[in-house]
């Protein structure tokens, strides 16, 4: 079929223009919802049907583009391709680089990386995300690009990591299709008929998460020594690093430094994990001191960042090392920055008391006293709290009340907690289109609001003459709110706390 035969009834331009875009959409369908997850699969499949006429190649070329997912190798290609042709750059609106280190087998699967590895996979990742960034830099200003960052091994789900099978080809814009674990297979690496049945040791937590300071970029491959400084790229205006792998990324060393790359960043989703504690790191400290750097030394500093969310995932089988203690400097970091921010969430690594600290009637005097703050430009707020409690949800509520007189624009808070099946809350203040103004407290031990909190909330919506206060107490069942993602879908924001793909696992609980 070519585009000449244009004069019979059987050719394919005889068809009327409506039919044709409909044949078209069909076959993009076809493919978009094939059983074939592999990335480069689906775009062999694409790049053939591309072939078959110039108005096919327009047409799955500007849908081919748009969602890409490169491979280091994919680079040198990716940048020839793209060069000098805006009608391709311009279909591009995401692009997810997905960085594979090398494989290895079971004499290492249970031992952290040797020095020689980290050094050589840092050299691997400092040239694939160079490499990127020079390319993109060439591109002119245009649209909105977003772009996904993601480092592993192919043979992390293959030994103590085999729940990764379900996520290893993932992408961030296909719905996934969840399937039943195999139930054959022999016993190993502590796996047994698709089932986890023993916590991987240390090493083996190390060799997938990395070190806990994180993959960092060496300055001393040939493509650093050559440009110098990482290029800056002008066309991205989100940044995702999605929970589909464990590895850790250095915050001074790579999230840093891409960060103050994208000068027009607007958006920043961060779905880091926890930091593995061993008896020779503490995993989590250094994590969270790394975050505090995030938040003060880069994005603090960022003029057109306005929306950030960090979600810090975790799994019971790696976490194994006691409870989750908040980290107080990283919440009262959060709480500093986010005062030039329009949307925020933070979500387990920071408690909503260390973010109100300031508005606390008592301070703590061992912790730093931070001045008076006040949020002109936040819409948003999603934070976690362990006060959301029997003995303190009302006094935490009343904290927040008065931190809201100080966000003048303020949508919606919302504020939890999931600690247990007897400690699941959900407390939420609403503005709706219609002017009025929503709090409501759902909780699974029957806690109503107190009068001081319902004062303070009314105070918040007195701000708009005319607008009423609704307060609602409902009560969640404790057979069914025994974890955090059954509180999560019931929150207003979910959506911004995680990327869709991501949002989509935890719910399915991978």
């Amino acid at each position: 079929m070519t585009d000449l035969t244009t004069n019979t009834p059987a050719s394919w331009m005889y068809l009327p223009p409506e039919l044709r875009l409909m044949i078209l959409k069909r076959l993009a369908d076809l493919i978009y919802y094939s059983k074939e997850r592999d990335a480069q699969e689906l775009s062999r499949q694409k790049c053939a049907f591309a072939t078959v006429s110039r108005e096919w190649q327009v047409f799955f070329e500007r849908w081919t583009f748009r969602h890409l997912t490169l491979h280091q190798s994919d680079l040198t290609e990716f940048g020839k391709i793209m060069q000098d042709d805006n009608n391709r750059r311009m279909s591009v609106k995401f692009i997810c680089l997905r960085i594979q280190l090398p494989e290895y087998d079971c004499k290492k699967c249970k031992k952290g990386e040797s020095p020689k590895e980290i050094r050589a996979n840092q050299r691997l990742f400092t040239t694939a995300v160079w490499e990127l960034f020079s390319i993109l830099s060439q591109w002119e200003q245009h649209g909105e690009v977003g772009l996904e960052i993601s480092v592993h091994s192919p043979s992390d789900a293959l030994h103590y990591c085999q729940e990764l099978k379900s996520r290893i080809h993932r992408q961030a814009n296909i719905p996934p299709k969840y399937s039943k674990p195999r139930k054959r297979g022999k016993a190993t690496h502590g796996w047994n008929r698709g089932i986890q049945i023993d916590n991987p040791p240390d090493g083996a937590k190390l060799r997938v998460f990395g070190h806990p300071k994180g993959l960092g970029f060496d300055l001393r491959t040939s493509v650093a020594r050559k440009l110098g400084t990482l290029p800056e790229v002008k066309v991205v205006t989100w940044l995702l690093i999605r929970r589909q792998f464990y590895r850790h990324f250095s915050v001074p060393k790579a999230l840093g430094p891409m960060i103050k790359s994208l000068p027009r960043l607007e958006h920043l989703s961060y779905e880091p994990w926890r930091g593995i504690d061993t008896n020779k790191f503490s995993g989590r400290q250094i994590r969270d001191e790394d975050h505090t750097r995030l938040f003060l030394d880069v994005i603090q500093h960022h003029k057109t960042l306005h929306s950030v969310s960090m979600f810090e995932s975790f799994n019971p089988a790696m976490h194994t090392r006691g409870k989750r203690e908040a980290y107080p400097a990283l919440g009262q970091s959060v709480a500093k920055v986010s005062q030039n921010l329009e949307n925020l969430a933070a979500i387990f690594n920071v408690d909503a008391k260390d973010f109100f600290y300031s508005f606390f009637p008592s301070q703590n005097p061992e912790l730093l006293v931070l001045p008076s703050m006040s949020w002109s430009n936040l819409k948003r707020l999603n934070l976690c709290s362990e006060l959301l409690v029997p003995a303190h949800y009302n006094e935490l509520i009343r904290v927040a009340a008065a931190a809201a007189l100080q966000m003048p624009k303020l949508v919606c808070m919302e504020l939890w907690n999931s600690g247990t099946h007897i400690t699941s809350c959900i407390f939420t203040y609403y503005r709706s289109r219609d002017r009025r103004r929503y709090i409501e407290l759902l909780n699974t031990w029957g806690g109503r609001l107190d009068k001081q909190a319902i004062a303070r909330w009314r105070e918040v919506a007195d701000r708009v003459a005319g607008c009423d206060l609704d307060v609602r107490s409902l009560y969640l069942d404790v057979n069914v709110f025994d974890n955090y993602t059954a509180v999560l879908q019931y929150l207003h924001l979910r959506g911004g706390l995680l990327s869709r793909a991501s949002l989509w696992d935890v719910v399915a609980g991978l």
